[in-house]
């Protein structure tokens, strides 16, 4: 019961689609279900070159940032055209920096300890109405990611990080909480809270390390797309920042 589901260069789609599924069919092995063509990998907009040494092992990037941002960076760029992708170091960093750290973390960062000050480390039950009001979102993006159009599915799950963090910036819990409003602030924040839990499952197939450890912080084993608009947070951790903005020259040498 298994889908085989191949994914290739463009410059390997003649083997993949002709020999390889005849001999698969030959030998009566499962053959493929779909094959997934993507282009070539770029280097600051140029073609990768060993002689001209602008080319990057995989062992050496680990080096310089997490394999979590190197996945969520390839994978805003995949989509089903074969136009190639260019690792960009100046991108990178604004890609990052931007969707994880300023976007989807922040979430967290900004409502989880008030929570824990203010309620116990417990999330309010019942406050599930942002989340429902995405369901539709989820739907759409979980087809996405069926389709293999992972960059629109990115896009569109960081299009609801930024209205969740617009609801909480107009919101404003941090004066709620100083005015004596704490049940308002408490509400507000596992209102966040809850679809920060959905935005988590869905990047789970994406950074899978970094959704890992925050499912630990919301004291949860991994939840999977049934778990999505479910009220069902309950005690929490003290938001701990495990990951940081990229800085330049934290990437001096990788192309060394």
């Amino acid at each position: 019961n298994v889908k085989l589901v191949h994914f290739i260069g463009k410059d390997i789609v003649y083997f993949h689609l002709l020999f390889w599924p005849a001999m698969l069919k030959t030998f009566d092995i499962n053959n493929l279900e779909e094959v997934f063509v993507h282009g070539f990998l770029t280097i600051e907009g140029k073609k990768m070159s060993k002689s001209k040494g602008n080319f990057i092992l995989a062992d050496n990037a680990l080096k310089f940032a997490n394999p979590d941002y190197y996945r969520y960076y390839f994978c805003s760029k995949l989509n089903t055209d074969i136009s190639d992708i260019d690792f960009s170091v100046d991108d990178f960093i604004q890609k990052i920096n931007s969707d994880l750290v300023g976007k989807f973390i922040n979430i967290g960062s900004r409502t989880q300890n008030f929570l824990v000050k203010l309620n116990n480390s417990e999330i309010a039950s019942g406050n599930n109405k942002k989340s429902e009001s995405f369901k539709l979102n989820y739907q759409e993006i979980i087809d996405l990611v069926d389709k293999k159009e992972y960059s629109k599915a990115l896009k569109n799950i960081m299009a609801i990080a930024d209205k969740t963090n617009a609801y909480v910036s107009n919101q404003e819990p941090w004066k709620k909480a100083k005015n004596g409003e704490e049940d308002k602030c408490i509400e507000i924040c596992s209102e966040a809270l809850n679809v920060f839990k959905d935005l988590t499952i869905l990047l789970q197939p994406f950074i899978p390390s970094i959704t890992e450890k925050i499912f630990e912080l919301l004291n949860k084993e991994t939840l999977n797309y049934d778990d999505l608009n479910k009220d069902n947070l309950n005690k929490i951790q003290k938001f701990q920042p495990f990951i940081t903005r990229l800085e330049k020259n934290d990437f001096d040498g990788i192309l060394d």
